[in-house]
């Protein structure tokens, strides 16, 4: 599974955002981070993380990527967007079981 955060801010925040994630949490051993990858623009920058876990550490990943993105409470006009996404199998059986 990966949970997949994309997040934006304005240029103005940059300098801020750049000293909180200095000092993130590191991400779990059961975790894989790819990313972040950040591009400019129109209204600032834009990024993207990729936070790859296996299933069976569902709770306890979404609780170290929601630690991570915590920092960022109060860096003006930082905003992010959560997915948590599957492959089709495993996609499959959770819309089942709901």
């Amino acid at each position: 599974m990966v949970i997949v955060i994309q997040g934006s801010w304005p240029l103005e925040s940059q300098e801020e955002l750049q000293k909180r994630f200095q000092s993130l949490p590191a991400v779990p051993d059961n975790m894989t981070l790819r990313g972040p990858y950040t591009c400019a623009t129109q209204d600032g920058l834009r990024s993207i993380a990729i936070y790859e876990f296996d299933q069976s550490k569902f709770a306890e990943s979404i609780f170290a990527v929601a630690n991570r993105y915590s920092a960022y409470i109060g860096v003006p006009g930082f905003s992010y967007d959560l997915r948590i996404c599957a492959e089709p199998g495993e996609a499959n059986r959770m819309a089942e079981s709901t």
